[in-house]
């Protein structure tokens, strides 16, 4: 399993939700950031999601995709973080591993 963090411009996100929602990623979450890393200052945003090792690739390109400029990619496109995770635990049902991605 895998958690990726993507820092992508705000106005890309409803792309990126919609190409992850093709794919079957519903479960993200999202928080609104400073990010200074940008030359531009471009309101930025922080998209997580859980995703199993069969999903990673298509989540990936699924983000690539929606958070792209139209007319070609741009230094302020965003970043994908990848991290491999040993577990996931369902706090209210007590499940883990991909069932309670």
């Amino acid at each position: 399993m895998y958690w990726l963090i993507c820092i992508i411009r705000a106005s890309a996100l409803e792309a990126v939700r919609e190409n992850l929602a093709e794919i079957g990623c519903l479960g993200l979450t999202v928080g609104h950031i400073q990010d200074y890393s940008s030359p531009n200052n471009f309101a930025s945003v922080r998209v997580e999601i859980a995703c199993t090792e069969g999903e990673l690739k298509l989540a990936i390109d699924a983000i690539c995709t929606g958070a792209r400029h139209e007319n070609g990619s741009r230094i302020d496109d965003g970043r994908i973080l990848i991290f491999s995770l040993d577990d996931v635990i369902r706090i209210r049902t007590g499940e883990s591993g991909k069932s309670a991605i």
